[in-house]
């Protein structure tokens, strides 16, 4: 499926894109979706290009609750479309009745898990964490504002950590943590033995103050990696869209990384291509430009 594009001129390569099937997979926030929805000229591009033979899917922080709308409104429940949560960490797909067949994942360990909710409560982080059963989160306390934030998000039961972190029934897949600069730079020093994936949280404006925390070595293209395997897609024909800090990775490992407009420069730095700010529909112009017969 794949073609070998060193030394050819940018118009031949997106001639060999327009007719080549390809593998799109889509950040959700800041890419698909602007004020919490898609507008309807990239839903209704999208669904031509799956019409056309291309495979579309997703590549999120979000955990697989909080893809649900997205993925329905992209008609993803075919049971066999891998689709990338927790920025790597959980690659599943979503049946026709959107129940949820889980093909890969990689969880953080409780050796380290342990000592990242010790260090976040020791020095007053507050968090939110993705457990391996979408029906249960992991939190410091309930109602402060990440918890109910993120239970908007995942309409998850909470369980409060307790300080020796003697219940932890259920694996620990990604923890979204908040706190003052002044905490995280204490908390940060204390976790970086563990070695742990670190993002920019990418539904807030203020990501060093906001972090998402998956295990050693996740990122997104390592999800896409396993994606693009189950279908027998080369690298070369998987094209990346995003905008964050979370989608360095992707923009980087995919054959054609595309950089939302309104992304800081130092990501549109790893991305092949620029398209137009979520704002502007930049996914639905550069399919139409790049993909669509």
């Amino acid at each position: 499926m794949g073609l070998f594009y060193v030394k050819i001129n940018l118009n031949t390569k997106k001639r060999f894109i327009k007719f080549m099937k390809k593998m799109l997979v889509f950040d959700i926030d800041g890419t698909l979706v602007h004020h919490q929805k898609m507008s309807k000229e990239v839903v209704s591009t999208l669904l031509e290009a799956k019409k056309q033979g291309n495979i579309v899917t997703l590549a999120t922080g979000r955990g697989s609750r909080g893809i649900l709308k997205v993925a329905k409104e992209l008609e993803l429940n075919d049971g066999k479309t891998p689709v990338i949560g927790l920025n790597g960490a959980d690659v599943f797909y979503f049946n026709p009745d959107w129940t949820i067949k889980q093909l890969w994942k990689k969880p953080i360990p409780k050796d380290k898990a342990i000592p990242l909710y010790e260090a976040a409560m020791r020095n007053h982080i507050s968090f939110v964490a993705y457990t391996d059963d979408p029906d249960y989160t992991y939190v410091t306390r309930k109602f402060n504002y990440l918890s109910i934030f993120m239970h908007g998000r995942t309409r998850a039961k909470t369980i409060k950590v307790k300080k020796d972190c003697s219940n932890l029934t259920y694996q620990t897949m990604k923890v979204i943590c908040h706190g003052t600069y002044k905490n995280y730079q204490k908390f940060e020093q204390e976790i970086k033995p563990l070695n742990l994936a670190i993002f920019g949280w990418s539904y807030v404006q203020k990501p060093k103050h906001n972090l998402e925390i998956n295990m050693t070595g996740i990122n997104k293209a390592v999800g896409i990696a396993h994606a693009a395997k189950l279908f027998n897609v080369e690298q070369t024909d998987v094209i990346y869209f995003g905008d964050g800090s979370n989608d360095i990775d992707a923009l980087e490992w995919a054959g054609t990384g595309v950089a939302m407009g309104q992304a800081p420069n130092e990501i549109k730095a790893h991305a092949n291509q620029v398209t137009q700010s979520v704002k502007e529909d930049g996914v639905a112009v550069w399919v139409k430009n790049n993909v669509l017969k």
